[in-house]
C-alpha cells in the first residue's frame, strides 16, 4: 500500500532530494515548505504529491499546516522531521518570543507531532539529527541559549532537543518507531540565515562538501524497508546509543510546552 509520508523542509538539501526521489515511486509524499514557488516546482507533474506553504518561525503557522495535514490525509505513515537553519550570528526572536533556531530547528517539530499526534497513529518519525547536539548539554534554565548564544551552540543545542524528543516519543509509544539520523555535513541551505562573510565562506566550501544523495543514504535505507534499532542516533548505517533521563524528558517537555501552548504529554 502506497503510505503517505510528510517531508518537512523540503526544498533544499537533504528534504528535496529525499522528496524528489520518492516522488519517482507510489508513496503520496506530503511537502511542507516557505516557499510556494519552490514547492509547486518539486511537485509539478507528480500526482503523488501535495504541497503545504508554512513559515516554521511561526507558531500559528506550524499549528495550521498540522491541522491541514490531519484533515486531508486520512492516516500519515511518516513524519521526516527535517527542516532547520544554522542560526543568525545574534540571537533573532520570532513574534512568538522564541528564539528563531530553537523555534525552526526544535519546536516547529514538536508542535507539528503533538498536532498530528492529538488525532491520529504516526508509525515512523525520522528526525534529522547532528553531531554537533554531542557539544553541548542542554541547560533548561537557558533553553534558548540567549544568555550564552552563539550560531553553533544554539544549533548544537536544539537538535539536542530535537533528538531527546524522538527518544522521549520511542520510550513513551511502542507503536510508533523513531529513527534519529546524523547526516554529517554536506551541502546544503542550512545556512540561509547567515549574511556576510559566513555564507561567502559556506558557499565556497559547500562543492567540498558531500551530496545530498550520499547524507541521505540512512535515510533511504529505512524508507526502503532497512531495519534498525529505534531511539539511537544512525551515522553511515552504523547505531550509537543515545541517554536521556526520565528527568531531562520531563524537563524538555515542561518547558516545550510552556512556550508552545502543545502539551504532548496528554496526548501521548
Amino acid at each position: 500500500m502506497p503510505r503517505n509520508i510528510v517531508i518537512t523542509g523540503a526544498t533544499s538539501g537533504l528534504g528535496k532530494y529525499v522528496a524528489e526521489t520518492l516522488l519517482g515511486g507510489d508513496d503520496h509524499v506530503i511537502l511542507i515548505g516557505r516557499n510556494r514557488e519552490l514547492l509547486a516546482g518539486i511537485a509539478r507533474n507528480h500526482e503523488n504529491s501535495s504541497f503545504y506553504v508554512a513559515d516554521f518561525s511561526s507558531q500559528s503557522d506550524v499549528k495550521s499546516v498540522a491541522v491541514q495535514i490531519a484533515r486531508d490525509f486520512p492516516r500519515i505513515d511518516i513524519v521526516l522531521c527535517n527542516a532547520g537553519i544554522l542560526g543568525r550570528e545574534k540571537p533573532h526572536i520570532t513574534a512568538d518570543g522564541v528564539e528563531e533556531t530553537f523555534m525552526i530547528n526544535y519546536l516547529s517539530h514538536y508542535i507539528l507531532l503533538c498536532e498530528l499526534f492529538s488525532v491520529k497513529t504516526v508509525p515512523r518519525v525520522i528526525i534529522t539529527g547532528s553531531q554537533a547536539a554531542r557539544w553541548y548539554t542542554i541547560n533548561f534554565d537557558d533553553l534558548m541559549c540567549l544568555d550564552s548564544y552563539k550560531p553553533l551552540h544554539a544549533y548544537g543545542n536544539s537538535k539536542a532537543c530535537l533528538q531527546m524528543l524522538g527518544c522521549w516519543i520511542f520510550t513513551l509509544v511502542p507503536e510508533t518507531s523513531v529513527y534519529i539520523i546524523d547526516p554529517g555535513t554536506f551541502r546544503s541551505g542550512i545556512a540561509r540565515s547567515r549574511a556576510g562573510w559566513f555564507q561567502a565562506i559556506y558557499n565556497f566550501a559547500k562543492w567540498g562538501m558531500r551530496s545530498p544523495a550520499t547524507a541521505a543514504k540512512d535515510i533511504m535505507a529505512i524508507l526502503d524497508g532497512r531495519e534498525f534499532p529505534g531511539g539511537k542516533i544512525i551515522r553511515r548505517g552504523k547505531v550509537k546509543d543515545l541517554s536521556f533521563s526520565t528527568e531531562e524528558f520531563g524537563k524538555l517537555i515542561e518547558k516545550s510546552t510552556a512556550l508552545s501552548g502543545c502539551d504532548i504529554s496528554r496526548i501521548i
